[in-house]
């Protein structure tokens, strides 16, 4: 199949890149990736001391070949300037991707021949690649079974045992998360397992009502850990927790199990996984 680019906005308005007529990326160039990585010398040979994921710029060019080419350019300047949010969508055979950007640089000439209209463009990535559905599992109280996890399509790389469930991670980073606890519970946990060893943990001491949710995520540029009472009043409790744990953890590489702890019955639990990948 051929590849084709999509702009995505806040309002789920959506503009591609895909047709001359309209607009069609031409030459794309930096969907892959570049790693930044220090060395020291050690004896004669060289150990690598750290590395940082560079932010790759996403080139090319946009070619307009309408019987109005400027004013489909023009069309395409004010989708991007009247969005405040935009993530690119790019699929390929491997599956669909998504990566949130900037549109930073954009170009205009004359138009040249063929009545075709070209325009050099610069979208700056905020996110590594991400699926466009993530993964969710929901934790709930199921009548003569006890505790079980659920799945939301799709549900690939997932099962549950007694209550735990396993993720496997096969993006190329880890994996924060989002939880969406229910109450009424009283001083929630969540357990990070891997091979039934511990690797961090969450301990929440705090009674969550009924009618209230405990909201946790270790989603970088939006961590926080807080009750909502319902009615849109937040009360936070970052400063509630034990220094000593791991508190925003999110999920390495690999097969982990993720576990619901409480010193109470837990009713509704919701996990929602975010895979990322430097390069698809």
């Amino acid at each position: 199949m051929i590849r084709t680019f999509t702009l995505i906005n806040e309002y789920g308005q959506t503009y591609a890149l895909n047709d001359v007529r309209t607009g069609f990326l031409m030459n794309p160039a930096g969907l892959g990736y570049a790693i930044n990585r220090n060395y020291t010398l050690f004896g004669s040979e060289w150990i690598k001391s750290d590395d940082q994921i560079e932010q790759t710029t996403i080139t090319g060019t946009i070619v307009f070949g309408s019987d109005n080419p400027y004013q489909r350019a023009h069309e395409f300047v004010e989708y991007v300037m009247t969005s405040s949010a935009l993530t690119l969508s790019y699929q390929t055979d491997a599956g669909i991707y998504y990566k949130d950007v900037d549109v930073n640089r954009y170009s205009k000439t004359e138009i040249g021949a063929a009545n075709v209209l070209q325009c050099d463009v610069e979208l700056t990535p905020k996110t590594l690649w991400y699926l466009p559905n993530n993964q969710i599992i929901k934790l709930e109280t199921v009548a003569g079974t006890g505790l079980r996890f659920t799945f939301k399509l799709p549900n690939r790389w997932m099962n549950y045992t007694n209550g735990t469930a396993t993720v496997v991670n096969d993006g190329h980073v880890p994996a924060p998360f989002k939880a969406t606890i229910e109450g009424a519970i009283s001083n929630p946990s969540i357990i990070l397992l891997q091979n039934g060893e511990e690797v961090a943990r969450l301990d929440v001491v705090a009674e969550i009502d009924a009618g209230e949710t405990l909201e946790y995520s270790s989603k970088d540029g939006d961590v926080y850990l807080y009750v909502d009472d319902g009615n849109g009043n937040k009360t936070d409790l970052a400063t509630s927790l034990d220094i000593t744990n791991d508190n925003i953890f999110k999920i390495p590489i690999g097969t982990y199990q993720l576990k619901l702890e409480a010193d109470s019955q837990i009713t509704s639990a919701t996990f929602t996984i975010y895979k990322q990948y430097i390069a698809v």
